[in-house]
């Protein structure tokens, strides 16, 4: 997402633009299901990248102000996830993209395997922890 967000052109010759994504992890070598993996990935295709494995909703909030995108890791799924913060409404909440689906509180409404449904693309989500 964050990638097609700055333009970056297709990366190889599969049909997805996330499995050039991930054929381009593997073929350098790079763990893409880690924080410091993206940060290799971003820079080796000339993007700065502000890694903070500790950062506060002030942090992405001031991220945000100054019009930076935010990539938040976390573990709500099984096997890690991220998704991309792009702003935040006059409440506070956030404007999200969310490439496994959109979340709810009792899990995922996912995005189909067979064909792009988009789920979670423009989702707001809270900023208070449920």
């Amino acid at each position: 997402m964050c990638l097609k967000y700055f333009n970056v052109a297709e990366l190889g010759s599969f049909r997805q633009y996330e499995d050039d994504v991930k054929a381009r992890f593997d073929i350098l070598g790079i763990a893409h299901r880690s924080p410091d993996g993206i940060k290799s990935l971003l820079e080796g295709l000339a993007l700065r990248d502000n890694l903070t494995m500790k950062g506060s909703l002030s942090d992405i909030t001031r991220s945000l102000d100054s019009g930076e995108i935010c990539i938040l890791h976390g573990f709500w799924t099984n096997a890690g996830h991220i998704l991309v913060i792009r702003g935040y409404s006059d409440k506070g909440d956030f404007f999200v993209n969310d490439p496994a689906g959109e979340c709810f509180s009792d899990g995922y409404r996912k995005n189909s395997q067979l064909s792009p449904d988009n789920k979670g693309e423009n989702k707001v989500y809270s900023r208070k922890p449920k």
